[in-house]
């Protein structure tokens, strides 16, 4: 792999294309993170796959920065939710006042009880 010289020493010549083929490989490897960590927000991975590959460090910055786009999606569902218990959380309490379980006073209670817990 390395060449010989006249003085007997060996040349580091031979060494440099597997060098610089690990180094280019290390490169493509590298370029994984950010794009995981980019798609884990819920942006591009391929978009920070090239990003990652041309600037590592700042892609890696930049992606860990991003604000994560799954929880703002998520974050808007349980308002809806919230709303739909505090009506059919009185729903069943009327209905108990209808089947004659609790009384007018009772129910009055239970939901005046309820809405300031909300």
């Amino acid at each position: 792999m390395s060449e010989q010289l006249s003085d007997g020493s060996s040349s580091m010549l031979g060494g440099l294309p597997l060098l610089f083929a690990i180094v280019i490989l290390a490169c493509f490897l590298l370029a994984i993170i950010p794009s995981k960590i980019a798609k884990r927000k819920g942006y591009s991975d391929v978009g920070f796959y090239f990003f990652g590959l041309a600037a590592f460090v700042p892609a890696i910055i930049v992606a860990s920065c991003l604000r994560n786009r799954n929880v703002v999606q998520q974050s808007a569902s349980p308002a809806k939710k919230e709303t739909t218990d505090v009506a059919s959380e009185l729903e069943r309490y009327a209905d108990l006042l209808s089947r004659g379980v609790i009384t007018q006073d009772e129910f009055d209670e239970l939901k005046r009880k309820f809405i300031e817990k909300q």
